[in-house]
């Protein structure tokens, strides 16, 4: 209210038998009041056992957060660690709950013992994320196929273990073959690093790949566009577009991206990535598994086709929700745009899918604008291989519309979703 103030976090740590009461400000750059002002003010309007003991102004543009945008307060608590109590390793700070039941996963944080985690506080943790009826889960029960969490319920809930039980875990061990026992271990026993990690690769980026990638596409593209007739439509819609956008679209073929791609304007087909699953492309190559020569040719696939042709962006369907939002966020905020098919696979039967809400974390939580895309005339143009052999060719008129870029404030992740899916599909 005070005007000056353009974040903040406020955390109740116990000291002994006390509360500390410490906030963090985050000021504007043309704040007119003091911290010292703010805090008083703020104190007058609190209840006694509210009240602020110390603040401290964070000085970078915004505090650590989730993939889903929540502010992680372990990193916090580290912080105060090393301000109260410097000199003592052996200092314990727990958050006290404050909130009055308004967030999710408060109560009692901090109090358990995570060597000797309750099985009844699992079930209350998903219970909380994802509405479970009566239903109790077993210790062999999924997290997807018994629990009915998708991979938004997956990440919100890496964040509820961090927050309640004030430990960093890696996301991607809590995928969607997860047993309730296994995320026991994972509290009781955090590992600093998964098997599973989705490695986020710099030299893509770098501007002599970006360079090569320009020239390469350009030597493709004759070859790629015998194999259909492109129209373009909804160009005039990109014009004026500035900063990284979100292309969102329906997949009909493998050829999607690569249509897409010479659909842009150069000014975006120059710094855009394209989301690609590694478990459908590069499993053996990613994971370390099966026969070597079968490594090596995903290998050579991924760093010379994918990397230079298309500029993907590894994800897994499976797990590493978080650190993929992560990388994207990365790219986003270093003016990069993507391209991304909500579907999630391309289409069996030519008809579009219901959309993932993965589009939607990115829109509503990354505040970047997405412009929907529809490609029309792919489906099924691979059919039995690009080369004419044992069939003929097709020579099939593809069409791509572009619609109006739509920025998400206040919808939730499925909202955005399916209003993305019904404008791709029935409206473009």
């Amino acid at each position: 209210k005070s005007g000056s103030v353009k974040d903040c976090a406020v955390i109740g740590i116990k000291q002994a038998n006390t509360v500390l009461i410490v906030a963090f400000l985050i000021l504007k750059d043309n704040a007119k009041q003091t911290p010292e002002q703010i805090i008083n003010a703020a104190n007058k309007n609190l209840s006694v056992y509210q009240k602020i003991n110390r603040f401290f102004v964070w000085e970078k543009e915004d505090f650590p957060r989730t993939a889903t945008m929540k502010i992680k307060k372990s990193m916090l608590l580290e912080f105060l660690k090393e301000k109260i109590f410097p000199d003592d390793k052996e200092a314990k700070l727990k958050p006290e709950d404050r909130s009055n039941g308004e967030e999710k996963i408060k109560k009692d944080a901090g109090k358990e013992d995570i060597k000797n985690v309750k099985r009844s506080s699992i079930t209350e943790l998903i219970g909380s994320i994802h509405k479970l009826g009566r239903k109790v889960l077993n210790p062999t029960d999924k997290l997807e196929a018994d629990a009915g969490l998708d991979s938004i319920d997956m990440i919100e809930l890496s964040s509820a273990i961090e927050e309640k039980y004030n430990i960093e875990i890696d996301d991607s061990i809590v995928s969607r073959d997860a047993t309730i026992e296994d995320i026991e271990k994972i509290i009781s026993q955090p590992q600093k690093e998964s098997t599973k990690k989705i490695p986020f690769y710099s030299f893509p980026y770098w501007l002599v790949v970006r360079i090569a990638r320009t020239v390469f596409q350009h030597l493709l593209y004759p070859f790629m566009s015998m194999l259909y007739f492109l129209k373009v439509y909804g160009k005039e819609n990109l014009k004026g577009l500035k900063g990284p956008v979100v292309f969102a679209a329906n997949h009909t073929s493998n050829l999607d991206t690569f249509v897409l791609l010479y659909s842009l304007p150069f000014k975006f087909r120059v710094k855009v990535t394209t989301l690609m699953s590694i478990e459908h492309h590069f499993k053996n190559f990613f994971y370390q598994k099966g026969p070597w020569i079968r490594r090596f040719i995903e290998a050579l696939g991924f760093y010379l086709l994918v990397n230079l042709a298309i500029n993907a962006l590894p994800l897994s369907r499976t797990h590493g929700f978080k650190q993929v939002l992560e990388n994207t966020g990365k790219l986003l905020d270093r003016g990069w745009s993507i391209m991304i098919f909500p579907e999630g696979a391309v289409t069996l039967d030519g008809n579009i899918k219901k959309f993932e809400n993965g589009v939607g974390i990115i829109a509503q939580d990354m505040k970047v604008p997405v412009v929907p895309v529809k490609i029309e005339g792919l489906y099924n143009i691979l059919r039995d291989g690009i080369l004419p052999w044992g069939h003929w060719p097709k020579w099939p008129r593809v069409k791509v519309t572009f619609g109006k870029q739509i920025f998400f404030s206040d919808e939730d992740y499925p909202g955005i979703a399916n209003k993305l899916e019904d404008i791709i599909k029935n409206k473009l």
